[in-house]
């Protein structure tokens, strides 16, 4: 029997709790903390996001311990001195849907969407740290004609958005989406995802984006950089690169489509299904 815990339970986690070899590490009973009982420890810890009271010794007494990045990799090595081969990588999977051309025809169609137009998207849940001001900066270094920018978030994001462009000469140039349901649809109809952010947690929706044969632009200091090749990454959420970038990339349809063929390639490995099956093959080893 494998004990494992966790700090986030997603789909994979509540998958592998499926299998009546793994169980979850239960919680102390207060009967336990008054009678001092010795603390048991789970033998893999999945461990994401900051370092809390109480990680460390879960970290250390852990037989093994799963991340879903380098960065995080060799944060851990270097705060607490742990054995390299005692911490393994899985990287944050995707689930897919399955479109066709039709699709994004009728969707052009419905927003007045000439076919023959390359789209740009920017979605995140959070506007400001993931850098919605970079990405209206960078809608106005854009010089290719035939473009579409597509923006997608809630309510209270896209309303402020609105409000904050409404005077703005790219106002026009941007089809704002509020709570779309089908983020997978805008995704698979978008030729470029651009996302500027801030934050240093693998942002998912890189893979997504290239699963769906997108081009991608992601700063060096989000994990997802791990994943891209170095004309996808960003110095800085700021970089002034890439607008330039965006505009030769757009013009240039034979590089555009290697690129997003390769991202293809390089997603297709990150699908739930494979991920299930690494994660099992590494757990087997504990």
């Amino acid at each position: 029997m494998i004990k494992i815990d966790y700090k986030i339970e997603n789909k994979l986690i509540k998958k592998l709790l499926e299998d009546e070899n793994i169980q979850k590490l239960e919680k102390r009973k207060l009967t336990q903390k008054l009678f001092f009982f010795k603390k048991d420890f789970a033998d893999v810890y999945f461990f994401s996001g900051k370092i809390n009271k109480g990680d460390e010794a879960k970290l250390i007494n852990a037989k093994l311990v799963v991340v879903n990045s380098n960065k995080l990799k060799e944060k851990l090595l270097k705060q607490f001195k742990l054995d390299s081969s005692k911490i393994s990588i899985l990287y944050p999977s995707i689930t897919k849907k399955t479109f066709q051309s039709k699709n994004k025809e009728i969707f052009f169609e419905k927003y007045n969407i000439p076919l023959d137009y390359k789209v740009v998207f920017f979605t995140a849940k959070d506007f400001k740290k993931s850098g919605i001001k970079e990405f209206l900066e960078l809608i106005k270094s854009i010089h290719y004609k035939y473009v579409q920018f597509i923006i997608a978030g809630n309510k209270k994001d896209i309303s402020n958005l609105k409000f904050l462009t409404s005077k703005s000469d790219i106002k026009d140039k941007i089809i704002y989406l509020e709570d779309f349901k089908n983020i997978d649809l805008l995704f698979f109809i978008c030729d470029i995802f651009v996302l500027p952010t801030q934050k240093t947690a693998f942002a998912t929706s890189i893979l997504k984006a290239m699963y769906y044969k997108s081009a991608v632009f992601v700063p060096s200091s989000n994990s997802a950089s791990e994943v891209v090749d170095v004309f996808a990454t960003m110095n800085r959420y700021d970089d002034g690169s890439t607008p330039f970038k965006v505009d030769a990339l757009l013009g240039r349809k034979e590089d555009l489509d290697l690129i997003k063929n390769d991202n293809f390639n390089i997603a297709k490995e990150f699908t739930f299904d494979k991920s299930l099956k690494k994660i099992k093959s590494i757990l087997h080893n504990v």
